[in-house]
């Protein structure tokens, strides 16, 4: 009996831990933040980017965009999802391939 006590007193003073953050550990535990690191320090304290390791984002032209950044609250809530049978898809599959097969009149 003792022997169960010991161990069911140690599941709870390990569910008792929780989450182990960065302001929870030692003074010199670095848990950070998930991000990744772009470079290397180097022996005299310094730091080199690696332009490889740096996050690029491609954006397109939006200069001529119509749509708007947000949806507005006064938008109908839409339920139906529209019901795709497998039929319907080799139906529309093959006449795609038949478009592509057929042969096309040059000028």
């Amino acid at each position: 009996r003792i022997q169960m006590f010991g161990i069911f007193a140690a599941m709870v003073r390990g569910a008792r831990r929780g989450v182990l953050s960065s302001k929870k550990g030692n003074k010199n535990y670095y848990k950070g933040k998930g991000a990744r690191n772009t470079g290397f320090h180097t022996r005299k304290g310094g730091y080199v980017i690696d332009p490889y390791k740096v996050v690029q984002m491609y954006v397109p032209n939006l200069a001529n965009f119509e749509l708007k950044p947000y949806v507005t609250y006064k938008t109908p809530f839409k339920t139906e999802v529209p019901l795709i049978k497998p039929s319907d898809y080799f139906h529309s599959a093959k006449a795609a391939a038949a478009a592509a097969a057929a042969p096309t009149k040059s000028s």
